[in-house]
């Protein structure tokens, strides 16, 4: 009996949080509201390959059509929920402790923690579907003036968070099942020059010992 190999598993995956990324890289600064949806499927997919891959040994015995539905029982039993995806490796010691509790500075009045940038992204998630009655911003006043806030959703620092996670979990996912993840450009429809600027940004930035 067949059964899909493991770094099948999380390469099909992972090149589908790496389209997320790569989608948000183009359309970002023309759409920035839409930044954070994207940010937040990235991270979803990559948790969840994480995941998928520890729980590997509910796929024995099954055939590969089998394992599909395994694999996607255990991805939907975690939900939309990155902060507790998150908080649950970080607690087995696979997220590192200063990549979520350290302070991430958003402007001179604002430090927020990994684990409060996750929140925003979940609330972010749902202001990208529909609109909601309480705009995240508003939890972000500005301590100096009146009636100003700070839209903490569409910070660089969000970005650079985001790129920090999913580089750190894509090299555990490596290290710990000993599996490779292509790092190569994901469609032939992707312009190179626009595909070498997300690598110098992305694996070249975050990744160590990428050329």
């Amino acid at each position: 009996m067949e059964t899909l190999p493991l770094e099948t598993i999380a390469n099909t995956w992972i090149k589908k949080a790496i389209e997320d990324l790569y989608t948000e890289f183009i359309i970002g600064s023309i759409f920035p509201s839409s930044s954070p949806f994207y940010f937040f499927r990235a991270l979803e997919k990559i948790l969840k390959t994480y995941i998928i891959c520890e729980n590997y040994d509910q796929l024995s015995h099954t055939n590969r059509d089998k394992s599909k539905l395994v694999i996607d029982s255990i991805a939907r039993q975690h939900g939309h929920h990155i902060k507790k995806m998150a908080l649950n490796l970080l607690e087995k010691g696979i997220i590192e402790d200063s990549t979520m509790n350290n302070e991430y500075y958003f402007c001179s009045e604002i430090k927020i923690s990994g684990i409060e940038i996750l929140s925003i992204l979940e609330k972010s998630y749902l202001e990208s579907h529909y609109p909601v009655p309480k705009m995240i911003y508003k939890d972000y006043p500005s301590l100096k003036y009146k009636k100003i806030y700070h839209d903490v959703s569409l910070s660089s620092t969000i970005d650079h968070f985001t790129y920090k996670l999913s580089a750190e979990l894509i090299t555990k996912i490596e290290e710990k099942f000993n599996i490779a993840i292509s790092k190569n450009k994901i469609s032939t429809a992707i312009n190179d020059d626009d595909w070498l600027r997300f690598y110098r940004l992305f694996y070249k930035k975050y990744f160590n010992n990428q050329n």
